[in-house]
This record gives structure tokens, sequence and C-alpha cells, in this order.
């Protein structure tokens, strides 16, 4: 018995860990190549919304702007975003699952887990 109330305590002792630390607000550079970049800034909550600002940039020249906002939650490592978006024409609600590779005080890495390939970093901002 004391075993298994030990497993499941440390089972839920990562996502308490990452909800917490996840809250703030974090900014991002991402080169996608071929002249492409996003940059932009999300704003986690602990009411666990968020809301997102990225600017897309190609060859140095804006190309589009976009606002998002939601709500987010943590299972285990795994973090989901949930958002609609002012700037797209359909308004439909889009999902995002990430998985954490490493968050501190700093920066916060993570995958996309339907292009786990793809290893994107925040870090935290003081603005």
């Amino acid at each position: 018995p004391l075993i298994l109330v030990l497993s499941v305590f440390l089972a839920v002792i990562p996502a308490a860990i990452c909800e917490r630390s996840i809250i703030g607000k974090w900014t991002y550079h991402v080169d996608q190549g071929e002249g492409i970049e996003v940059k932009g800034f999300i704003v986690y909550e602990m009411d666990k919304s968020f809301y997102e600002e990225m600017t897309l940039t190609k060859n140095g020249e804006v190309m589009d702007l976009l606002r998002m906002k939601g709500t987010w939650f943590v299972d285990g490592l795994d973090l989901t975003t949930k958002f609609t978006s002012p700037d797209r024409p359909d308004g439909a609600e889009i999902k995002n699952e990430y998985t954490i590779i490493e968050i501190n005080e700093e920066h916060m890495r993570y995958v996309d887990k339907e292009r786990p390939r793809a290893e994107y970093k925040q870090y935290r901002s003081t603005k």
C-alpha cells in the first residue's frame, strides 16, 4: 500500500512543478530557414489562460501579425494549448500539443508532438 501511495504521489509532482514554472511572460525567436523568422511573446496566466502575439517576417519584411488567446494545461510534461485568433478568418479553435524537455527560471525547451524533430525554446521575459 505504501509503494502504491508513493508512486501515485510522485506521478503528480512533475505536472505541479511545470504548472508553477510556466506561469509568466516568455519571448521567442524562431528562424525557420529560407529567410522566414517568427518572433513573439506568450503570457501564461495562473487561471490557465494565455495571450500570444507573433510576427512572421520574410527577408526582414513583415508578412503577418497573429494574436491568439486561449487556455493551457499540463499533464505530466505535456503542455496543451487550445486557442482562437481574431486574425484567422475561420475563427476555428486550434489545439497544439508539446512535450516539455527542460524548464527553469531562464528558458523552456519543448518539442511539438506532431513534429518531434522540431525543438523550440522560449525565454522568460523580465518586461
